[in-house]
């Protein structure tokens, strides 16, 4: 069986989450005797590369974009063209999408299935189903996600800093007021808030065929599986797999003797993963801020993959220059050594302010024994359990953070409680075991 998976990008370029993922399902799906590759966009050629073992196809982009609309819903012409190519060379079983964008869209998956290649996507991101890219409606409250075009243009105008009250009324604009705005070529931050409403409903379109089309699903938590329910995804078509770290990388959590000792001072605790503004970084340094007095290191192990996560780096940098010695940036580290590094600390802080659907350095954390402070959010909320492996924490509250890092830094019996509440995580063995049976009743079929 040969396996053609297509994230958003790929090694060696800067990664995330979610390509950390897709390279271990990789690996663990060859134990069971399957073959898998990785197609990805890149900004340059087609070209051929291998990262650890794995074949790696690389399919290049344009390097213009004729219209606005096209990111909200269209499908890159030369992408299509590129991994149709691919497709005939490699003549995979299946195609397993882990992104939805411009460069890896319904294109993508309607090249596949010409093809009588059968389509499974696992959803990763809230980026997904949601323009804004958070599911937070008016950035601070929970969203369910039901695709609704005037909720979700409203939305997306706020979060761009559109008073609330106009985002409503630009919500309700016509849909024709849109297309007489692109026919005109007009362009510009004002425009493009007036054709918000057409722009949305072309996304949501594009999504709706998506659900429709695809194969199978496969969710990593509950709140993805409720959401693409509610948008009349048919409850057979959706598989819950959770995530699962490496074989390599798990330990027994009972034996903690080589973590740092819980009486230590000062405390230690650590953020790693992608730098975006999304993953809350800047409240626990603000948090930090507000007691001064606390023995309390703080080090962050930063992925820097776009611009805007290198503008919000810069902020950090800034902020921690002019406020917090106790703030340090740290290189990045491969995810084989996540877990020993994280023994190292009393506590990983997982802060995001949008709904995560792992993260994978949660279960990281329980490998090494590690006790997590996170959101009460998404996915986080589904792994970490207050009180018993770790603390959960009001989104965005600086003042909640504060009270939770000053009591965490003098009850050190707390810490050897929550340690002893970890249970050892699941593993990539795990996922690749349950994700075979989906592949083999696709293929049958």
């Amino acid at each position: 069986m040969k396996i053609i998976h297509i994230p958003y990008c790929f090694y060696p370029d800067p990664v995330g989450g979610t390509e950390v993922y897709v390279k271990n399902l990789c690996n663990s799906l060859n134990k069971f005797g399957i073959e898998s590759i990785v197609a990805a966009p890149t900004e340059g050629k087609d070209n051929v590369c291998f990262h650890e073992g794995i074949k790696v196809r690389r399919f290049s982009i344009s390097k213009h974009i004729e219209d606005l609309a096209d990111l909200y819903g269209g499908s890159d012409p030369v992408s299509l063209k590129a991994f149709g190519r691919i497709l005939d060379e490699e003549k995979p079983d299946l195609a397993h999408f882990h992104a939805l964008t411009y460069a890896v869209s319904l294109g993508l998956m309607r090249e596949s299935r010409s093809r009588g290649i059968p389509v499974i996507f696992t959803y990763h991101t809230p980026t997904v189903s949601c323009q804004s890219g958070l599911l937070m409606i008016w950035k601070n409250q929970v969203c369910k996600g039901f695709l609704n075009t005037r909720i979700c243009t409203a939305c997306t105008l706020y979060r761009f800093n559109v008073p609330r009250g106009v985002s409503d009324m630009l919500a309700r604009a016509p849909f024709l007021l849109g297309s007489l705005i692109k026919k005109l070529r007009l362009s510009g931050k004002v425009f493009t808030a007036l054709r918000m409403r057409c722009l949305i409903e072309k996304r949501i379109a594009m999504i709706r065929d998506f659900i429709r089309e695809a194969d199978r699903f496969i969710v990593l938590c509950g709140w993805t599986k409720e959401l693409l329910l509610r948008n009349m995804a048919p409850l057979d078509k959706i598989s819950f797999v959770r995530h699962g770290i490496t074989q390599t990388e798990f330990s027994k959590t009972e034996d903690i003797v080589n973590n740092v000792s819980a009486d230590l001072t000062p405390l230690k605790i650590a953020y790693l993963g992608r730098i975006d503004w999304t993953k809350g970084i800047n409240i626990v340094m603000k948090a930090l801020k507000e007691i001064p007095g606390e023995a309390v290191e703080f080090d962050i192990y930063g992925v820097v993959q776009d611009r805007g996560g290198k503008k919000y780096f810069e902020k950090l940098k800034k902020f921690a220059k002019k406020n917090d010695n106790r703030v340090k940036f740290m290189p990045p580290v491969p995810s084989v050594e996540v877990v020993p590094l994280l023994k190292k600390y009393h506590y990983l802080v997982v802060p995001s302010i949008w709904m995560e659907t792992g993260p994978l350095v949660v279960l990281e954390a329980f490998a090494s024994g590690t006790p997590v402070i996170g959101s009460d959010l998404g996915g986080i909320k589904e792994l970490v359990q207050d009180d018993k492996n770790g603390i959960l924490v009001s989104i965005g509250s600086t003042r909640k953070w504060s009270t939770v890092l000053k009591k965490v830094s003098r009850d050190r019996e707390l810490l050897k409680k929550l340690r002893q509440g970890i249970s050892p995580p699941r593993t990539m063995l795990d996922v690749a075991r349950e994700t075979v049976p989906i592949y083999n009743s696709l293929i049958s079929r």
